[in-house]
Parts: structure tokens; C-alpha cells; sequence
């Protein structure tokens, strides 16, 4: 059963989001879900086991 009471934590903390927006527009990436794979093939969207599977078969052999 939960208290109730919040958690506390530190009052300032790094924040990077704007950072890794800026990164994601430099790469462009506008949207999650989304994948990288090792040839730098950027795949928007979610994907099946079995997409996901053909797209690292396809970018080991090249």
C-alpha cells in the first residue's frame, strides 16, 4: 500500500532533452517508435518481430 507521499528527489538535475531533440532533427528522426540499424537505415515506426528480424538479416550482409 502506498503512503501517499511523493518522492523526493534533487531540486535541479541535468536535463537533455533539448539536446537529444536537436540531435534527432539533425538526424532526422521526428517521431518515436523508430529504429537504427548498423548500414544507418532509420525504419519510423513500430514493427514485428519478423520485420525487425529481416531488417538485421538485410544490414549484416551489406
Amino acid at each position: 500500500m502506498q503512503s501517499g507521499n511523493a518522492p523526493v528527489g534533487a531540486k535541479e538535475c541535468v536535463n537533455p532533452i533539448a539536446d537529444i531533440a536537436k540531435l534527432a532533427t539533425e538526424l532526422g528522426i521526428s517521431g518515436t517508435p523508430g529504429l537504427v540499424f548498423s548500414n544507418g537505415k532509420l525504419v519510423p515506426g513500430a514493427m514485428t518481430a519478423e520485420q525487425i528480424e529481416k531488417f538485421l538479416n538485410a544490414a549484416s550482409k551489406s
